[in-house]
């Protein structure tokens, strides 16, 4: 891993520029120092540049993302998912905490797309422990890859959502979707509770609500 920074500081304005560019750095590794063992969700090398302003007292001003994370893994919704690709180009609003993501790709066991908007991080009194995160993302096109659920991929054209997740809570509501998939229309709202695991038993099933319509028709033979 090799990491290089350059920084510069304009006495005019009191602005410290700082442009950092990395090679297979171990994310993990680092948020797990910084954060703690539960923070090293990431097991994979990550490539990128990352463009930030400051203050002369170290207040942030504006900063932009761009990176990509190598073959490994990805801890989410507590299963070890294999990474093949995900890649972001991305700013951050330190002032209202919100990512604007001009673009990110992935490929993740089978689940691939690429999507774009606004993701806002909301936390409590420890800044290292968001409670929320809302969301208003679109994709141009999602193929989504369930075995479990899907015989086959299912693909998903001109997608749309807004919502959020509360973490402590383990809830994601949806408060608007329009999806394209099968030459049908869906549109609604959506809400999923995932209950943890109490002792040693298995988790309970998850919790859904969904008031979804759909427009279009399927015979026998595309279903």
């Amino acid at each position: 891993a090799t990491i290089d920074a350059v920084a510069d500081y304009r006495s005019d304005d009191g602005v410290v520029n700082v442009v950092v560019d990395g090679v297979n750095f171990p994310v993990g590794d680092i948020l797990s120092t910084f954060y703690g063992d539960g923070a090293g969700f990431i097991d994979a090398p990550a490539s990128g540049r990352a463009i930030m302003k400051f203050t002369a007292d170290g207040r942030v001003l504006a900063s932009q993302f761009d990176a990509r994370l190598g073959a490994g893994f990805l801890e989410i919704g507590g299963k070890r998912r294999t990474v093949s690709l995900i890649e972001w180009e991305t700013g951050f609003d330190p002032i209202q905490n919100i990512f604007t993501i001009d673009s990110l790709s992935y490929d993740v066991e089978g689940m691939r797309g690429n999507f774009y908007g606004d993701v806002a991080v909301s936390f409590g009194e420890d800044i290292r422990k968001p409670e929320r995160i809302s969301f208003n993302l679109t994709t141009p096109e999602t193929v989504l890859d369930l075995p479990n659920v899907f015989p086959a991929p299912l693909g998903l054209q001109s997608s749309s959502i807004s919502g959020q997740y509360l973490l402590g809570e383990r809830r994601l509501t949806i408060r608007s979707l329009n999806a394209e998939f099968a030459e049908l229309q869906a549109t609604g709202s959506l809400s999923v509770v995932l209950p943890r695991k109490q002792g040693g038993g298995k988790a309970p099933s998850p919790g859904v609500i969904a008031n979804i319509d759909v427009d279009g028709s399927l015979n026998p033979e595309r279903l």
